[in-house]
This record gives C-alpha cells, structure tokens and sequence, in this order.
C-alpha cells in the first residue's frame, strides 16, 4: 500500500458541463494536515467531494486510502477510514446527542465512542436543541466511531465561537499525533492557525 493517505496527480474536477478547477496535485500522509485555500467558487468543496467519492474526477488520476479515485463509494470509503464532514449543521434534530451517535456507529457496525468532553454537549440533550456550535462539536463526534484515519473537513469552525473552535483544534492536534491525515477548507483560522504542514491554494474561478 502507498504511503500516502491522499496522492492525486494533474486532477480536474468539477460536474458533466462545467470543469472548475484543473491541475491539481496533492500528496498527504499520516499525521499531516493541510489547508486548502482560494476565493469562494474556486473548487474546494468540489475537490472534498470528489475524493470522498460523491463526484466522479474528470481528469488525472490518484488514490485515496491506496484505493483508485473514484473507484470506492462514500460508504466504502468510510469503512476503510475516511471521514468527510460538510458545511453547515445537519444531523437527527429528534434524537439525543447519544442517539444520533448510536444511529450512524449501527448503519457501518462501529463501536460508540467517548465524545468529545464538553459540558455544554450532555448525552441526553436533543440535537435540534443545541445551539451552532454544540451542533458543529455533535458532528465531529459522529465521525470519530471506526478508527478513521483520514478526515476531509469542510469549514469545520466557520461558524462556530472561539470555544468550540479551540474544542476542535484541540482535537484535530491529538488525532494528528495518532497518525490520522487532515484535509481542510477554512476561511477563518483562527484556533486552528499553526495545525497545518503545508497549503493547497486554489486560484481564481475558472
């Protein structure tokens, strides 16, 4: 197996009657983050897609997990350890914290972890209950059941306070000590400003 977690070469990407970025090469390996950088609309939610397996590439070539781009599904790709996490805050509203945590652990047949620690994120409380962050900080836990060892994370404190925004650079630094890989789209540094080992910089829309 390579040892890279994430290797694409001369990738293009974007949808059937539109190519939004070209070019682009990338090699990441365990224990390392990177950010990927650019103006809005200039693919970098789209390069998270598509190696998460949601969009075909449309050109190059690569392999995520030492599996070929765009060979594995979403589904696949998680059981093999990769964890993609989108804008926004989506979840099970009607369930508790530790419910929509024991829904998502069942659907792949991973154990239920330990969150994150944070008083203001009880088991029992109903996710449509919490609030921006406390959403953003449950999102981050239903990624963590199954050993991942790759995350794509898309703006994961772009609308979160500095609280929660040091709660997940705290943990993307403790998961980078064990070895996992980071790929991440963020505008807004903040706490998470020195993780990164290097920059994916995305230029302007084509």
């Amino acid at each position: 197996m390579s040892e890279w977690l994430l290797e694409v070469e001369n990738l293009a990407i974007g949808f059937e009657d539109r190519t939004i970025a070209t070019e682009i090469d990338l090699r990441l390996g365990p224990s390392q983050a990177a950010l990927v950088a650019g103006h809005n609309g200039t693919g970098k939610t789209t390069l998270l897609r598509t190696l998460f397996g949601l969009l075909p590439p449309l050109a190059g070539n690569g392999h995520v997990l030492g599996r070929e781009l765009g060979s594995l599904s979403p589904r696949e790709l998680v059981r093999r350890g990769a964890r993609l996490l989108g804008q926004g805050v989506r979840g099970f509203p009607g369930l508790s914290v530790r419910g929509s945590q024991r829904v998502l652990a069942d659907l792949y047949g991973f154990p239920v972890v330990q969150p994150l620690p944070n008083p203001e994120l009880p088991p029992g409380r109903r996710v449509g209950d919490l609030s921006v962050g406390q959403r953003r900080l449950e999102a981050v836990n239903l990624l963590r059941p199954g050993s991942p060892c790759l995350f794509l994370l898309d703006e994961p404190i772009g609308s979160v306070d500095w609280r929660f925004a040091e709660e997940i650079s705290s943990w993307i630094a403790l998961e980078k000590s064990r070895g996992v890989g980071f790929l991440v789209v963020e505008h807004r540094l903040g706490a998470l400003e020195g993780l990164f080992d290097f920059t994916l910089t995305f230029g302007s829309t084509v």
